[in-house]
C-alpha cells in the first residue's frame, strides 16, 4: 500500500452536516477495493459510483437507496460507509475577531532570517527578538545542517489554498490544485488561490524563505510546497474534498502532509 507521512496539527473544531447523499466506502484491503471497483463498473450500481480513490482504497458513491447502503455496510470487504460531511468554520468566541495583517506591515523587532553560509550548502538561522517559539522548540536551525533545511522534500499543505505570489513563499511554491466546489457545484482544479489566508499562513510556517525585508523564516526554508485547497473562503470544507486531496498527494509522492485543521467526526472516519 502506498503511504504518506502525515503531520496533523489540529487547531480548529467544527460541527458537521450531511449533504448531497454522497458516501465514502472504505475497503479493508487493496484486493477488496479492486474487486468492488470492478463490481461497480460492471453492474447497474455503476451509476452510483462517482470517484475511485486508488491510494486510500475507497470509493465515493451517490445514492438515496438505504437498502443498498446497508448491503455495503454488511459486505465482508467493506471497512466502513460514512456519509459525506461538510465542516463549517467555527464562529468567533465571544465576538472576538481575528485582525489580518498586511504582508508588508513594518515591525521594529529584529526577526530571524536564513543566511547562506559560504562554507555549507544549508542556510544558517540568525536568531532575533521575534524568533517564533516553535523554531526554538524544535531546534530547527540545528537540524538544517543535517537536513539541508528541507531541500529536496515535498510538503503538501492541505488547507484553504495559497497566495503563490507571496514573496516569502513564491520561491518554494511548486504547484497547487483545488478540490472545492463553486456555487454551481463545479470544480476548477486551477482555483487554488487562497481567499481566507490560513493556508498561506501555514505554508509560511512550513517553508517561508525569510526573503522578505524583515521576514520570518519557516521551519524548512528549502522545501517544495504543494498546496491543495479543500477549504473555501469561509474556512469550511467537505470530507470528500479532503480525502480526494490526500489521495492526490499520495499519487504525486508527497513525503509530508501538513493538515492544520480539524472537525468532529467518528473515529472510523478519521482513521
Amino acid at each position: 500500500m502506498k503511504s504518506a507521512s502525515l503531520i496533523v496539527s489540529i487547531v480548529l473544531l467544527a460541527s458537521f452536516a450531511q449533504a448531497k447523499n454522497r458516501y465514502l466506502v472504505q475497503f479493508k484491503s487493496e484486493q477488496g477495493y479492486q474487486a468492488m471497483e470492478s463490481y461497480f463498473n460492471q453492474t447497474e450500481s455503476s451509476k452510483n459510483a462517482q470517484t475511485g480513490l486508488d491510494n486510500v482504497h475507497a470509493i465515493i458513491i451517490k445514492t438515496t437507496n438505504v437498502k443498498f447502503l446497508e448491503s455495503l455496510k454488511n459486505h465482508p470487504e467493506v471497512e466502513s460507509v460514512e456519509a459525506e460531511r461538510f465542516f463549517p468554520a467555527p464562529k468567533p468566541v465571544n465576538g472576538f475577531k481575528m485582525q489580518r495583517l498586511t504582508y508588508f506591515e513594518k515591525s521594529r523587532r529584529k526577526k530571524p532570517r536564513p543566511v547562506q553560509d559560504a562554507n555549507a550548502d544549508a542556510p544558517v538561522l540568525e536568531l532575533g527578538d521575534a524568533t517564533p517559539w516553535g523554531i526554538l522548540a524544535v531546534h530547527a536551525g540545528d537540524a538544517w545542517a543535517q537536513s539541508g533545511a528541507g531541500k529536496g522534500a515535498r510538503v503538501l499543505v492541505l488547507d484553504t489554498g495559497i497566495d503563490a505570489e507571496h514573496p516569502a513563499i513564491a520561491e518554494n511554491f511548486e504547484k497547487g490544485r483545488n478540490f472545492t466546489e463553486d456555487a454551481n457545484g463545479q470544480k476548477d482544479p486551477a482555483a487554488f488561490q487562497d481567499e481566507e489566508g490560513h493556508g498561506t499562513h501555514c505554508s509560511g510556517i512550513v517553508g517561508g524563505t525569510g526573503l522578505v525585508d524583515g521576514g520570518i523564516s519557516g521551519l524548512s526554508p528549502e522545501v517544495s510546497i504543494m498546496p491543495l485547497r479543500f477549504l473555501g473562503a469561509d474556512g469550511s470544507g467537505s470530507l470528500e474534498g479532503g480525502i480526494k486531496a490526500i489521495d492526490y498527494a499520495i499519487e504525486h509522492k508527497v513525503q509530508v502532509v501538513s493538515a492544520s485543521w480539524g472537525a468532529s467526526v467518528p473515529l472510523s472516519t478519521a482513521q
